[in-house]
């Protein structure tokens, strides 16, 4: 562990730097006082447990200056600061290393996802329409739409919050839709409407035989979206002993047919998930695995509730006249 602080950075330069006009770097933090969002400047920005650290981590596990995190071309740096449990990117205990969108650095038993930032500048505001298919023009959704547009050219997960009710199919949908996919097929998956027991055989299929009832074989639901986006609602409600291959799956990895011995197949499926609970809450629970929370946290769509956008729901009756 050291004992003496590096160079520092004021915690009050810790501010959004809008680097080009589309995004700015942020890192999602969960530690033992829970889950929290800090944008990061241009600066250098020690990590630890330290009051005299940057950014504090509550975490006995973690070094008291444990990693330093700086801002670079086209992604975060990682610097390790001689911690006693390391710093760990992919697995991997790194020294150095160089992160990007999506990216989980672990250290002790906290941990840190490296998200994006996107400012909407209000002037612009309306002049951005509605996204298809979506009645209402309140400022609250114009900035939906902003922040769906700009998402929809990546093809990192994007998680949809909001209450029942609120669109998020219609939303996830419109991801699909204003992205490079758009001609590539839109598979919905209502998780909560699953059996348990067919969870994994509907998402990554089954061989004739793999169980009683498997009569014929079925290629699943990340198949079926081969190189488009793959919604998969009430994420919330995923069992959890089907969310480690969820996160294979997130992560890249290889995917089998339940009932397959041989090589599996890379899945190219943009996944859209979205929830009406607090996955946070889950987390706490033991009902949701933190690594595939972060995994899924790396863009956020927060949908508001119709009654915190009351203009929208004259244009939304229309609609459905």
């Amino acid at each position: 562990m050291s004992n003496a602080p590096p160079d520092r950075q004021s915690q009050s330069t810790i501010e959004i730097a809008c680097f080009d006009r589309t995004h700015a770097w942020c890192i999602d933090i969960q530690d033992d006082a829970g889950g929290r969002r800090v944008p990061l400047g241009e600066g250098r920005v020690v990590v630890g447990t330290s009051s005299r650290a940057d950014i504090v981590i509550e975490d006995p596990t973690v070094s008291s200056f444990h990693c330093a995190l700086i801002v670079v071309s086209g992604g975060i740096g990682i610097e390790d600061l001689e911690s006693k449990n390391g710093t760990y990117v992919g697995g991997a205990r790194v020294r150095d290393a160089r992160a990007g969108l999506g990216t989980c650095i672990v250290m002790g038993h906290s941990s840190i996802v490296v998200g994006a930032l996107f400012p909407t500048d209000p002037e612009e505001e309306e002049d951005i329409a509605p996204l298809p298919g979506i009645a209402g023009g309140s400022t609250a959704m114009r900035r939906v739409a902003a922040a769906v547009r700009r998402f929809a050219q990546h093809a990192l997960p994007v998680l949809v919050t909001g209450e029942s009710g609120t669109g998020k199919e219609l939303v996830s949908r419109a991801l699909h839709l204003e992205g490079p996919r758009r001609e590539m097929p839109f598979v919905a998956i209502n998780v909560a409407a699953l059996p348990r027991e067919l969870v994994e055989s509907e998402l990554f299929g089954h061989e004739r035989g793999a169980f009683t009832g498997a009569v014929t074989r079925r290629v699943g639901a990340f198949t079926e979206a081969e190189g488009g986006t793959l919604f998969l609602d009430e994420i919330g409600d995923l069992p959890i002993d089907a969310q480690p291959k969820l996160l294979r799956a997130l992560d890249g990895h290889e995917v089998r047919r339940v009932g397959t011995t041989g090589a599996g197949k890379k899945p190219s499926a943009r996944i859209v998930a979205a929830t009406n609970v607090g996955l946070q809450e889950r987390v706490a629970e033991d009902g949701f695995r933190l690594d595939l929370f972060h995994r899924l946290n790396v863009f956020v769509v927060a949908i508001p509730p119709l009654r915190a956008r009351r203009g929208d729901i004259g244009p939304i009756r229309e609609g459905d006249s």
